[in-house]
């Protein structure tokens, strides 16, 4: 069995995190991960496999108790999107035959920087720059802005307040003409209608919060 640990990122942020990894057995105790290598990556959870948005620099650090270290420089994480992404990380061992495990996996939600890349046309507040040859983006001059790629990202998110803005690229699949601002009501009770009401996950069926469109 693999260990389950999630973790936050901030675009633009050094991520360095030191994890224990638990033996999944009914000894229980720390696994033994000495003269293992490790690899890890993270992805959309409805990527096809290899098809990764960033790749950890996984070492095991303390091998006989367990503990790995798992380190995404400062430009990796500004690359990745503002979104609720899945990661998993392997360890192998190179005898005959090649023993590999999945040893550690969870979510990773990751937040917008100061400097957020976000989607061109945004109006008032933003800057223009080149996100890639020949494509012009925008970032926000304040920090706070949430911007989601699609539905089922502002679903998946748990930092809502009241009053709250947040933009999303697209509703259900890029250049769909869902784009656009909402604000969080947490008075809304309105069905989750997939176009102008969007109710998060984790607010109970019935219970009031919604995300409703601005424009």
């Amino acid at each position: 069995m693999s260990y389950n640990q999630n973790f936050q990122i901030t675009q633009g942020v050094t991520f360095d995190k030191y994890v224990y990894i638990q033996e999944q057995s009914p000894e229980g105790g720390p696994l033994n991960l000495s003269n293992y290598l490790l690899s890890g990556n993270i992805q959309y959870q409805y990527a096809p496999p290899n098809s990764n948005l960033a790749s950890f620099g996984a070492t095991v650090h303390d091998g006989i108790n367990g503990q790995v270290r798992l380190v995404l420089s400062a430009t990796e994480t500004s690359n990745l999107p503002v979104d609720r992404l899945v990661y998993q990380v392997y360890a192998y061992a190179y005898s005959v035959p090649v023993i590999s495990r999945k040893i550690l996996h969870g979510y990773v939600d990751v937040y917008p920087g100061v400097n957020t890349v976000i989607p061109s046309g945004l109006p008032t507040g933003c800057v223009p720059v080149t996100v890639v040859s020949g494509v012009t983006g925008y970032f926000a001059i304040n920090d706070g802005v949430q911007v989601f790629r699609g539905f089922t990202g502002m679903r998946a998110s748990v930092s809502y307040y009241d009053a709250k803005a947040v933009y999303t690229s697209y509703g259900v699949s890029p250049g769909d003409g869902l784009a656009g601002w909402f604000q969080y009501d947490v008075s809304l009770t309105n069905p989750d209608n997939n176009v102008d009401y969007i109710k998060p996950n984790a607010i109970p069926s019935g219970s009031p919060g919604r995300y409703q469109r601005m424009s």
